[in-house]
């Protein structure tokens, strides 16, 4: 019979000072001078049976982390993917902008046309790979976390502390922040 797991060992904490079961040692005396000599080892044998579940163990969790590695790789070949092609769509919008800066004016907003695609194409990419914007809208409440102040402006319309104004967008992923949005907040002065 093979043993392939820790648990079939006997375990020496079990026996006290000895090696043998109390009960082997009472049925003959030779065994004495045996469990005499193995005696010494008996600590190793143990060490080496705790030592072994932990090797196990890690085992298990370097596994565990490899997995989590290789989904993460994945994850970062396909974002490289998709921002490689919106590269490409933007060169398209600029070589095309280059071919119609001296025309007329239909092909200009042809041009914006295009770039507001580009724009919703780049939204789309980040959206499919999990990242989400936070852009507050002017009278929002203020988020501490989400929202980051760059300064305040006074409107007789608006509460204190709400958003006046997005000053730039911030992005959040798997409910974790990559950027606060930027605002500016109402701050009414106040009469004494």
């Amino acid at each position: 019979m093979t043993r392939n797991s820790s648990e079939n060992y006997p375990n020496p904490e079990n026996f006290g000072n000895s090696f043998l079961p109390p009960e082997f040692l009472r049925q003959d005396s030779r065994l004495k001078g045996f469990d005499a000599e193995i005696n010494p080892y008996v600590g190793l044998v143990g060490s080496v049976i705790k030592h072994y579940k932990l090797l196990k163990e890690l085992e298990v969790k370097i596994d565990n982390e490899s997995e989590k590695v290789n989904q993460f790789k994945s994850q970062l070949e396909s974002l490289l993917i998709e921002i490689a092609d919106m590269a490409d769509y933007w060169e398209s919008i600029f070589s095309f902008a280059e071919k119609i800066l001296n025309r007329q004016e239909e092909n200009m907003i042809n041009l914006l046309e295009n770039l507001r695609q580009g724009l919703q194409l780049m939204r789309d990419k980040l959206s499919n790979i999990g990242i989400e914007e936070i852009a507050p809208v002017t009278g929002d409440k203020y988020v501490a976390g989400k929202h980051y102040c760059i300064g305040t402006k006074e409107n007789d319309r608006l509460p204190d502390g709400v958003v006046l104004e997005l000053v730039k967008k911030g992005y959040i992923r798997n409910d974790e922040l990559l950027r606060p949005a930027n605002v500016i907040l109402v701050g009414n002065q106040k009469e004494k």
